[in-house]
């Protein structure tokens, strides 16, 4: 989690907002989602990203119950969810009703036809503007790499990336395993 603070500091650091991300590993039911995204309001959360809903594209009363469990509990929500039923994935980010209340505007910018990440605008009177997105990338290795080339035409110093990219930066530093088989981390380099 990452915070910024106005209180105290040097100038121009910015607004008190802060951001998190997280694999809740299925939402499908509505009693994980609605303690999913309890956890971030009460840990005060501006920005959330959640990663592998598992929420497919046509269950229009999940999508609609998500929307709704996230307003009531002060959040705007942007979905990508899944194209197949059975498929793992799906992404959403959250903005606190707090953080538009105080000037923000979220908006829509596009969402991976699989539902592996959702980008949005985030415009902010005192920050500017950031790209926020919510990644779950494939456990694949070279769907995932192809899915990093495909952000990275899109990043740029405005972008915020959070996400479960499903591969890590240095192996060796990285990973716990007693496995005998090489960590496969296509997409890392």
């Amino acid at each position: 989690m990452a915070s910024s603070s106005n209180d105290q500091g040097y100038p121009g650091e910015g607004p008190d907002f802060t951001f998190a991300s997280a694999n809740i590993r299925g939402s499908i039911g509505d009693n994980k989602f609605y303690h999913s995204v309890m956890r971030m309001l009460e840990d005060k959360i501006d920005v959330v990203a959640f990663q592998e809903l598992n929420v497919h594209r046509n269950n229009q009363r999940v999508i609609e119950s998500h929307k709704q469990t996230a307003n009531t509990l002060g959040y705007k929500l942007f979905l990508a969810p899944t194209a197949e039923v059975a498929q793992i994935g799906g992404t959403a980010i959250l903005i606190s009703f707090r953080m538009l209340s105080e000037g923000s505007v979220a908006t829509f910018l596009h969402s991976h036809p699989k539902g592996s990440y959702v980008r949005i605008k985030l415009t902010n009177p005192t920050f500017g503007t950031l790209h926020v997105w919510s990644t779950y990338a494939p456990a694949d290795g070279t769907q995932r790499r192809d899915l990093f080339l495909k952000i990275a035409a899109h990043v740029n110093p405005e972008s915020l990336l959070m996400g479960d990219f499903n591969c890590v930066e240095d192996v060796a530093l990285d990973t716990r395993r007693s496995a005998n088989t090489p960590y496969e981390n296509t997409g890392a380099d």
